[in-house]
């Protein structure tokens, strides 16, 4: 196995990131001046009804860090905080604390706080190669705040109470009453509210153009980045022979059967299914933003290379998916990328450990609850994925994992974990007198590993 080196982790095999839970009291009180620079902003009724919003909003982030939902890598923060001063110094936008969060999920997203302090996750990182197409993402939130979006939804969101109304609502329907008249007058205010937030995004979009023209961004950054957000988790740039190769030893050949089930498409709970068909999605359509957005083009730049850093962001990917115990996604990731890069200690890790957890999950009746929760718009490769963990039974899931760990260019003797992987392939096989040899190989090796409790157990 060769070692995987990154920029910002030279000469070492990629490690998990850090979290903020260390310097977590220094990022609460910026975030608590945000916070009030926010409000000082504001007077009357306004603040009246949004200071508790605000604050609300800020302690719910505070309770994030502390369970460390957000990472810290110097190289990524670094990236993000020079692409954020950059639009920041050359334009009339009006001051926030320039607070950039990292939060530690697959999702690709970003969003504005109300105090101006800006969230994106590894996810999206994950997926940006380009300076440019960060700085549409960055300048598009921080449009947001600049044209008081965040504010002014807030503030609907007081004025109405509509988030309290629908639930109570929903719950109505759900137990089989009709209230028409709530229903009736929630459609109209979702309609407004819907109506509204596509405006909002769209002239997100216009002022995020005119910040990255302003300091010479290349603004096609804009409709690549949005290619990105629609293909979703993936894209099927490889095929099932060339993805699930690590798992085909000759031994145990990898089974198509495992990957071919055709589970029925898994979507979310829509809470205005009741509302009607027609109902608007709250953002514009990709290709509506696409086509107003290709109309405000004018530079033709070249684009700013990101892709040795944001590399970093896409390992972590696989991490944030198995402790969101997104398991599909994490293994999916796992072998994208050992594809992409190389095997390296950490896939090897997050392959045998997402394996296990799987078949641990196969002697529970809520399984499914372990994978992505809406398997709706996977691509492809990762829906096989996806369907080889819901198909295989615990017993295959270890002859996989064992025949994978039992592969010379795959286990490493000096790595305590390999033998704990290995160890545990055996437990959900029928190979007792194996695992026992393993063990005590082990524990003659590291006779205060890590694992020893777990081993003799």
């Amino acid at each position: 196995m060769f070692p995987l080196v990154l920029k910002g982790q030279t000469d070492v095999s990629f490690k998990p990131l850090l979290t903020h839970l260390d310097n977590g009291e220094k990022l609460k009180k910026n975030l608590k001046a945000g916070l009030l620079a926010e409000l000082n902003e504001m007077s009357g009724d306004t603040l009246t009804l949004l200071r508790n919003g605000y604050e609300r909003s800020i302690a719910s982030i505070y309770k994030a860090i502390e369970k460390e939902k957000f990472v810290w890598s110097d190289t990524l923060r670094l990236l993000v905080e020079r692409v954020l001063y950059k639009l920041l110094a050359s334009n009339g936008i009006r001051p926030l604390v320039p607070i950039v969060l990292i939060a530690n999920t697959p999702e690709a997203n970003a969003i504005c706080l109300p105090s101006g302090a800006i969230i994106i996750t590894i996810g999206l990182l994950g997926r940006i190669t380009t300076e440019e197409q960060l700085a549409f993402v960055l300048a598009h939130e921080l449009q947001h705040h600049h044209l008081n979006h965040v504010r002014h939804r807030m503030y609907v969101q007081q004025k109405t109470k509509s988030a309290k109304k629908l639930q109570s609502t929903v719950k109505e329907v759900l137990n089989g009453g009709e209230p028409l008249e709530e229903i009736a007058a929630l459609k109209e205010l979702f309609y407004e509210s819907a109506e509204f937030s596509r405006k909002k995004e769209l002239e997100a979009d216009a002022g995020a153009i005119k910040l990255m023209e302003s300091v010479q961004y290349n603004p096609q950054g804009a409709i690549e980045v949005l290619n990105l957000l629609e293909l979703g988790l993936c894209s099927d740039s490889l095929s099932n022979d060339k993805l699930f190769e690590p798992l085909n030893t000759p031994k145990f050949p990898f089974q198509k059967a495992w990957i071919s089930r055709n589970f029925e498409p898994e979507e979310r709970f829509n809470p205005f299914f009741f509302l009607s068909k027609d109902s608007l999605k709250s953002h514009p359509e990709t290709v509506l933003r696409q086509k107003e957005i290709g109309q405000l083009l004018q530079r033709a730049n070249g684009a700013t290379s990101i892709d040795s850093v944001t590399r970093i962001a896409r390992f972590q990917i696989v991490k944030s998916a198995y402790d969101e115990q997104y398991l599909d996604v994490a293994l999916y990731q796992a072998l994208n990328l050992a594809y992409l890069y190389g095997m390296s200690d950490y896939l090897i890790e997050y392959i045998g450990k997402t394996l296990v957890l799987t078949a641990e999950l196969k002697q529970s009746p809520f399984t499914n609850s372990y994978f992505y929760k809406s398997t709706y718009g996977f691509c492809n490769s990762l829906q096989q994925t996806s369907n080889l963990l819901r198909t295989v039974d615990p017993q295959e899931i270890g002859e996989i994992l064992f025949h994978f760990m039992n592969q010379s260019k795959i286990f490493d003797p000096e790595n305590e974990l390999h033998y704990l992987l290995i160890w545990q392939a055996c437990n959900l096989t029928p190979r007792v007198t194996t695992g026992d040899k393993i063990r005590t190989k082990y524990l003659q090796k590291f006779p205060n590993g890590q694992y020893k409790k777990r081993m003799e157990s």
